[in-house]
């Protein structure tokens, strides 16, 4: 019997950030001096996911705190005079407020089993866009502040999986 359902949210339940993204990398393009979009992309990534691997234990921080100062290092290195806070409050905005999958709603509205969010992304982002709030059984969060570090650290499931009992992983 199954007793509870762990999804990730990013790219199960909503859509990824890709579009914001390529707006984001677009104004730097414009406002800097880079060779293409997907140099700035490739280069904001790779400065993203490094800050990421570092941040665990006493080092952790918010991938909010994270992205910003990826940011902030994107638009120094390619030269570009875009606004960081600004294009982090579009970002943060897109995280707080993604697109949802349409077969996601039915799926909550249909799932009888509390439903366990698990995600890298910082709890305050997951909590703004409560997909299953009408869900007759809601089932919490976790995220990698929980677990202590991101990228599949194990401690933030282990968190949802002790609270909802013993569920079978799906």
């Amino acid at each position: 019997m199954v007793k509870a359902l762990f999804l990730d949210f990013y790219g199960t339940v909503v859509h990824e950030d890709g579009e914001i993204i390529r707006e984001i990398t677009k104004i730097i393009m414009n406002t800097g001096g880079a060779g293409s979009t997907e140099e700035i992309g490739r280069f904001w990534w790779s400065e993203f996911q490094g800050m990421c691997e570092k941040a665990h234990g006493e080092s952790f921080e918010t991938q909010r705190a994270l992205e910003q100062r990826s940011l902030e290092n994107t638009i120094e290195r390619f030269g570009s005079d875009a606004g960081a806070a600004e294009l982090s409050g579009r970002m943060f905005d897109y995280w707080m407020n993604p697109d949802i999958f349409e077969d996601s709603k039915a799926f909550f509205e249909r799932c009888p089993v509390p439903i366990y969010v698990v995600s890298n992304i910082d709890r305050q982002d997951i909590r703004a866009d409560d997909q299953s709030e009408d869900h007759s059984g809601p089932g919490d969060s976790g995220c990698g502040k929980d677990g202590g570090g991101y990228g599949g650290v194990r401690r933030a499931f282990g968190l949802c999986a002790s609270d909802a009992g013993e569920p079978i992983f799906l």
